[in-house]
């Protein structure tokens, strides 16, 4: 309800500054007021307010990748073709010869623990291993390729999210709320001492047109409103760096 008085409201103001200028320039309130109309539809038509959530298998990622590893397995059963007779282990699926490992982490997965893997399901007698990963080093992988002793598949968990999410399987995750930024952060970044400079320029770039523009009273107003900020970056109190730290 909220977001409608908004948009409402949003809606109004924008029709009277429109028309407001519209009349200004075509002296006819009537053709003002109709062309604030058109510019008010033609906007609320494209920015149309998404009614559904998009989805994003990324989203997905962190909770499946923290979830314990038989829960992941018991989700991903879920998914597994039944022509394919998988058997559930406890930390893995098997399919006939095949061994289907999920290795989800947070940090890219590398070549030598691919390899490992790869070793270990060939000394318990599988003929191919197919990884569910998140992520890995792919440039490695493809150098150790030929030297693994039996053939690797690796599988995007984004590809078992998606089939995950066709099942209607897939868990629920908090919904993040976003989180505006304080008043305070907002200062701190915009007066931090890099920006000095841009507000130096923009102070003295208003300060020579004073000179040569009739609205001399604005620009003035303005130009000392850019230099005070360009002070208060300059004597910003600085964090003081701890006497164990170069």
């Amino acid at each position: 309800m909220a977001k409608i008085i908004d948009r409402i409201v949003l809606n109004t103001l924008l029709f009277a500054i429109f028309t407001l200028w519209a009349t200004y320039i075509t002296n006819n309130i009537i053709i003002g007021a109709g062309i604030a109309f058109i510019l008010i539809l033609t906007i609320s038509i494209f920015t149309k307010p998404k009614t559904e959530l998009k989805f994003v298998p990324e989203d997905y990622i962190p909770k499946l990748t923290t979830m314990p590893t038989h829960d992941l397995v018991d989700l991903i059963m879920k998914v597994i073709i039944p022509s394919y007779h998988p058997t559930q282990k406890k930390n893995a699926i098997v399919l006939g010869d095949v061994l289907l490992v999920p290795f989800l982490k947070l940090t890219p997965v590398s070549a030598d623990e691919i390899y490992a893997k790869a070793r270990k399901a060939k000394f318990s007698g599988y003929k191919k291993l197919v990884l569910i990963l998140n992520s890995y080093d792919e440039n490695q992988f493809n150098k150790i390729t030929q030297f693994l002793p039996l053939s690797v598949e690796n599988i995007d968990s984004k590809v078992v999210i998606c089939a995950l999410k066709k099942a209607n399987a897939l868990p629920e995750i908090p919904k993040q709320a976003k989180v505006k930024p304080k008043l305070k952060s907002v200062f701190k970044n915009a007066f931090c001492k890099k920006n000095f400079k841009y507000f130096l320029l923009s102070g003295f770039s208003l300060a020579i047109l004073v000179v040569f523009t009739p609205f001399k009273l604005y620009y003035l107003v303005f130009c000392t409103i850019t230099l005070s900020f360009a002070l208060l970056c300059l004597f910003k109190k600085q964090k003081k760096i701890p006497s164990y730290f170069i």
